[in-house]
């Protein structure tokens, strides 16, 4: 806008100064032919409306000049300063901008330190408060679908605390790659499994069967796929990251179909042994199942360490819309005490819940 103005200005002074010119000129040469006669005002006062015009026209750009000259040494200290506060104002908005991505930032910064923070506390006092857990850790969790129709699940250490002289390694990042048509048929045969298996008592009898047969038919074809998938796998090379996630689903298919939900790993699925050990304890593929069973799922640790043998109680959780996952372990020798697992369980699942519930995340 002030470039507008100042253009306009100039315009208008231009223009005057042609005008004035071309009146001028018309009174010079008016006045000096009338003014040897000695009637030049008396011609302007009475008769002539020309000459009235001429003069009308002289003193309004005269006028005009002045005015627009008046305006400039008026105006122009007033523009110079509000260009200068502009220039402040557009320094300053420049400098509240950067303060505020500061302030932002380290806002971020301390919201992750506090939530951190908090996980551990929560996981500290879960830990030393039950006898059947000797460390837990907390991970986050999302999914996302690649343009080959292919589901990544990338897996993220968030804290993790364990109890004295118990040796324990995290997974600091981890990713899970699995077909979008498995996965999708995967899911559904869950879905179905959990309305058997949990919320029997709210469907018909007539509905109940139908899931039954629904269930009983789709997850022995996906598991038979898997398998026989497997089964071409001649040697570890052969072997990607799919096939990873794909015996895990393996055993998981295994475990609902035959009802053996109590923790106890299902060994020797495949026909190549080699193949199999590989793809059990090359890569940590348990908390895939929390994962995709949306649900609490256990498991053994298979290796050549001292943790051979020791169980694992995973479970999700969400915290602000998002999705987290707890892995807690148990020792070996519990193993040896005949109680019922899934009581046992749910009682830790349920004191972890509740000490999160208590902390404000």
């Amino acid at each position: 806008m002030g470039n507008i103005s100042r253009k306009v200005t100039k315009i208008i002074k231009l223009i005057s100064v042609l005008l004035l010119f071309i009146a001028g000129k018309l009174v010079d040469y008016y006045i000096s032919n009338h003014a040897a006669k000695g009637d030049f005002w008396v011609d302007f006062l009475n008769n002539d409306f020309s000459i009235k015009m001429i003069w009308i026209i002289f003193c309004s750009i005269v006028l005009i000049i002045l005015f627009t000259e008046l305006y400039e040494i008026i105006t122009i200290p007033y523009k110079e300063k509000i260009i200068e506060k502009q220039k402040e104002l557009g320094e300053k908005n420049r400098q509240i901008e950067q303060n505020s991505g500061i302030i932002f930032n380290k806002y971020g910064e301390l919201a992750k330190f506090n939530k951190k923070s908090r996980f551990y506390d929560v996981l500290k006092s879960f830990v030393d408060n039950n006898t059947l857990i000797e460390c837990a850790q907390i991970y986050k969790y999302s999914h996302k679908i690649e343009n080959n129709n292919i589901v990544k699940i990338r897996v993220n250490f968030e804290e993790g605390y364990a109890y004295e002289n118990v040796d324990i390694n995290g997974i600091l990042q981890s990713y899970y790659y699995i077909n979008l048509t498995d996965y999708k048929e995967l899911k559904d045969i869950i879905e179905v499994w959990k309305i058997l298996y949990n919320y029997s008592d709210e469907v018909s009898q007539t509905e109940s069967e139908c899931l039954l047969q629904n269930f009983l038919k789709r997850a022995p074809q996906l598991l038979e796929k898997i398998i026989n998938h497997l089964n071409t796998l001649k040697d570890i090379y052969a072997c990607n990251e799919q096939d990873f996630s794909y015996y895990r689903i393996a055993l998981i298919l295994i475990k609902i179909l035959h009802s053996e939900y109590n923790g106890i790993d299902v060994n020797k699925v495949l026909q190549n042994i080699l193949v199999e050990n590989y793809l059990i304890s090359t890569k940590r593929t348990g908390i895939l199942g929390a994962i995709l069973l949306e649900d609490s799922y256990v498991f053994k640790h298979v290796g050549e360490s001292q943790k051979n043998g020791r169980m694992y109680f995973s479970f999700y959780f969400k915290v602000y819309n998002e999705n987290y996952l707890l892995l807690a372990s148990i020792p070996p020798n519990e193993l040896n005490d005949k109680i019922r697992w899934d009581k046992e369980l749910i009682k830790v699942k349920n004191d972890f819940i509740l000490r999160m519930e208590n902390t404000n995340i």
